[in-house]
């Protein structure tokens, strides 16, 4: 039979909230480790091992919240969107900063059953709050995706097989080292996720957060506000994970963006400084970007970022922190200066620094 399990469970505990963001998919490959662990060796993890993650399910979650006497001082029930996808806060009003350790439970498989998912401890963004977001491909590893015999070689060989960019692990070490929190926003499909946490596992960085392109979203015509054309353009999926990101957080006082000039990173986090820094009507940043090939939105697209704009445009209206934003781009090609499509990026340009 096979059992719920979480791809993911990210808690992140404030002096407001905790965020909980979490995937739930069905596997029985647990089952069998446990009662068989000789047959399984400690291997690399490969992306066509997750495949399954394609199949969509909706799941119901209940949270039980203790404190450090392992008492019990929350709980509370919630429903998934169809993709098995779950993103919510337990305020500051239910006893949030006591909250030591939560116990989460799938309710609605089996009925009158209570399956425990697991026990996690919330990770703590103290203040000052400072926060590191890098890209992966082409960032952190020098991956290839152009041919079809490069995505069939990615999805049958772990990320251990590609380059490791040192220079921007480097860097990434350095902030995490100095009480950064880092995040992964990668363009690499959902079920790569197991992939890419064995590999930051291997290269000492075990509390990232990933945020990754969720390709159940193109395949759903009801509920999905990717399209097929987001499979090539960042934008849509991007720009949409650095405002979750921030909704998860608050605000911080710091942030660090990492990527590459292979795409498009320098644009995306540039529009997004702007937002966080200049903090202008979401209709005047939306008007120039939507139509851009960048961006392409489409359809319910524009109603789905647009409110997410809107929910950050509220987050930093409640809050007096000017945020210090760096943007480190990593170059692959030797091109002249960097074009800007949006008048409005001329006044981030001093927040880009380039390295090799």
């Amino acid at each position: 039979m096979k059992r719920p399990y979480p791809v993911h469970f990210l808690a992140l505990k404030t002096n407001e909230f905790i965020s909980i963001r979490t995937s739930i998919s069905l596997s029985d490959s647990n089952f069998h480790t446990w009662h068989h662990p000789e047959k399984y060796q400690f291997k690399p993890s490969r992306p066509v091992k997750s495949i399954s993650l394609l199949w969509a399910h909706e799941f119901m979650l209940k949270i039980r919240a203790y404190n450090h006497h392992h008492k019990e001082i929350f709980t509370k029930s919630y429903t998934s969107d169809s993709f098995g996808n779950f993103s919510f806060k337990i305020p500051i009003e239910n006893k949030g900063t006591a909250i030591k350790s939560l116990q989460v439970f799938e309710t609605s498989r089996l009925e009158g059953v209570e399956l425990l998912l697991g026990t996690y401890l919330p990770t703590t963004l103290a203040a000052p709050k400072k926060i590191i977001i890098s890209d992966l491909d082409k960032t952190l590893v020098d991956t290839r995706s152009s041919t079809p015999g490069d995505i069939y070689y990615s999805l049958t060989h772990p990320l251990e097989s590609y380059p490791t960019v040192k220079k921007s692990m480097d860097i990434m070490m350095g902030y995490i080292n100095n009480g950064f929190h880092p995040f992964i926003v990668s363009a690499s499909p959902h079920f790569y996720e197991n992939t890419i946490r064995d590999w930051l596992y291997r290269n000492g960085i075990y509390d990232a957060s990933i945020f990754l392109k969720d390709y159940r979203h193109f395949l759903s015509i009801s509920e999905g506000h990717l399209s097929p054309k987001d499979i090539k353009s960042q934008g849509p999926y991007k720009l949409g994970h650095l405002f979750d990101i921030i909704l998860m957080t608050g605000v911080p006082e710091e942030i660090v963006l990492v990527g590459d000039d292979y795409e498009s990173d320098p644009i995306i986090y540039m529009t997004f400084a702007c937002i966080l820094q200049d903090r202008p009507d979401p209709w005047q940043i939306w008007n120039e970007i939507r139509h851009h090939r960048i961006f392409k939105l489409r359809g319910k697209q524009h109603s789905y970022f647009l409110g997410k704009m809107y929910q950050v445009k509220s987050l930093l209206q409640k809050s007096k922190i000017n945020t210090k934003i760096k943007i480190l781009i990593r170059k692959t090609k030797n091109d002249e200066d960097m074009k800007l499509p949006f008048s409005f990026l001329r006044s981030k340009q001093n927040l880009v620094e380039t390295f090799f």
